[in-house]
């Protein structure tokens, strides 16, 4: 019986191994880091560049923000423009941009520096969320939209807090998914927190607290008792976070709440709906000189004497669902600088190229209550609106847009299999196509920008007549303006100019003790009669002089007066 011999093998030749599991994640993790590193370098870049050319001035509510922030890192405590306590904004945006201030000693610089952090960081929550709705791919085509989309883009580098909720909102989003997907105390947990933080940001932040922990328990449904647990953890971390804001409101007002615009809301909604005009609702007194409209009231006031109305609470459902939902849809699908019949296409493709099975059909119906809760807080603000309104729905609507360009590449990818091209050829052109689509989508949303409000370049003369007057005002001044532009910038105390016959807005502002009045030549955001006598006459005043001239591209001229 002959026996065979097994040779060994030659000596010098390399075994074949296949990579261990760990160095195929090291790979996996490593490419991850490369791509999400580029993304964030090219969102961090495109908010700079829109700071440095796109940028003449400070918003409205930026001006807020920045006085607030300013005035606790010097310890002076919550104070807005007009010297008020600042109730209506929630605290971390100032918190965040005070700390920031000590840095850079100017409040505007400060707070866009967090805005753009929080504005370029959004890539990961959505990155995340798109990979655990959609996998890989459309994680990283919905990052490169966030990344680059102009509206995105243009509010991350205001002095909004906008950028600061919308990444804690839908972190805390990703994060909820996974804890009721996996019934995890310590997703549960990380998720609780982002919502806390997310409402200390906004505070309609807490619908999605509600959402999340009914989310944990009805995927939780086959072991109750620990969905129980999981969805209370969710809660008890984000309620731990809330209670110093709602402590706080409760000293101030003497009322339990758990925020405070919807008052300011409520009372302006109920005077468009009486029929009175938008300034008189935000800037008309009385002959007593008693303050009427909003701007001219502290918070602490409009929350103390508001008194909320079911029925009017009704009205203002019916006709906020109609506009809102209205002018939500147009801003979203119909505007182009969203991304117009590109991201309305990719997101058709994304939702319906394939059909749903049921977890499919669960997972898009969790999704649209999301937005739908998202929505609810819109149903309190009557004859307003504001494309920062837009921005969570846009964010679910570039994730599906995402996934839409996934589907269109895979197409892509198919077609060229069927035709008998090589495996490098099908991925080349899937991920052309996915890129090209996005890219497409982003292009469009760019040639729009010139159309919406909040994006617009403003007029530079605002703030070189603020400079003027910051020259010579003393600190604490107060100047009086239509907006509150000029008086940010010349460091003075705001006060808007009233509405009101001329006799009474002539005490008025002797009553504040008003140093500088400024009058804007072509001013269409005021309709007070006798502002009109008071640009081509001057202020019927002797203790006023005209010291300023400043020339305005929006407003003909600025005039400013100094009270001797």
């Amino acid at each position: 019986m002959s026996s065979q011999s097994v040779s060994p093998a030659p000596t010098g030749e390399a075994k074949i191994r296949k990579p261990s599991s760990e160095a195929v994640h090291g790979h996996v993790y490593f490419r991850a880091a490369l791509l999400l590193g580029f993304i964030l370098s090219l969102s961090i870049g495109a908010r700079i560049w829109w700071v440095k050319y796109k940028v003449t001035e400070i918003e409205g509510e930026g001006a807020n923000y920045a006085r607030m922030a300013e005035n606790i890192s010097l310890g002076k405590g919550w104070l807005g423009m007009q010297g008020h306590l600042q109730l209506f904004y929630p605290p971390l945006f100032p918190l965040l941009v005070a700390k920031t201030y000590p840095l850079v000693h100017d409040a505007e610089i400060a707070g866009r520096l967090v805005s753009i952090l929080f504005g370029s960081l959004l890539i990961f929550p959505i990155f995340f969320l798109a990979r655990e709705l959609y996998g890989e791919r459309a994680g990283y085509l919905a990052a490169l939209c966030v990344a680059l989309h102009p509206v995105l883009v243009g509010i991350s580098a205001g002095v909004y807090s906008e950028s600061t909720y919308l990444f804690f909102l839908f972190l805390a989003f990703y994060l909820g998914i996974r804890a009721a997907r996996k019934q995890d105390f310590k997703w549960a947990i990380a998720s609780g927190t982002s919502v806390g933080l997310a409402y200390l940001a906004r505070s309609e932040a807490l619908l999605a607290a509600c959402f999340l922990a009914g989310l944990v328990l009805v995927l939780g449904y086959k072991n109750r008792f620990k969905a129980i647990l999981v969805a209370a953890c969710l809660v008890a971390a984000c309620g731990v976070l809330a209670a110093p804001y709602v402590w706080f409101l409760k000293s101030e007002t003497g009322q339990f709440r758990l925020e405070a615009k919807s008052s300011d809301n409520f009372t302006y909604g109920k005077m468009r709906l009486a029929g009175v005009p938008w300034e008189q609702a935000f800037r008309q007194i009385d002959d007593n000189l008693q303050p009427v409209g909003l701007a001219m009231r502290t918070d602490l006031d409009v929350l103390k004497t508001t008194r909320f109305s079911l029925p009017v609470t009704l009205r203002f459902v019916k006709l906020a669902a109609h506009d809102n939902g209205r002018y939500l849809v147009h801003d979203l699908l119909e505007e182009t600088a969203s991304g117009g019949f590109v991201l309305v296409g990719l997101i058709a493709i994304g939702l319906f190229a394939s059909p749903w099975n049921l977890s499919r059909a669960l997972q898009e119906a969790a999704i649209i209550l999301f937005l739908m809760l998202l929505f609810l807080p819109l149903l309190t603000l009557v004859t307003y609106w504001n494309t920062r309104y837009v921005l969570a729905f846009l964010l679910i609507a570039i994730i599906w847009a995402a996934n839409g360009a996934v589907a269109l590449s895979e197409w892509c990818g198919e077609t060229l299999v069927r035709i008998r091209t090589g495996r490098p050829l099908k991925e080349f052109g899937q991920i052309f196509v996915a890129t090209f689509a996005v890219l497409a989508m982003l292009l469009v949303a760019w040639s729009g920008i010139s159309h919406v409000e909040n994006l617009r370049s403003g007029d530079p003369a605002l703030k070189a007549a603020g400079l003027y007057i910051k020259e010579w005002l003393a600190s604490g001044e107060v100047v009086m303006d239509t907006d509150n532009l000029i008086a940010y910038y010349s460091g003075g105390a705001y006060r808007p100019v009233p509405y009101a016959s001329e006799s009474t807005a002539l005490r008025y502002i002797d009553a504040e003790k008003v140093r500088v009045l400024v009058i804007r030549e072509q001013n269409a955001e005021t309709s007070n009669p006798y502002y009109a006598g008071w640009i081509s006459k001057g202020i019927p005043d002797p203790a006023f002089s005209l010291v300023g001239s400043i020339p305005s591209q929006e407003y003909g001229r600025i005039l400013i007066y100094r009270r001797r």
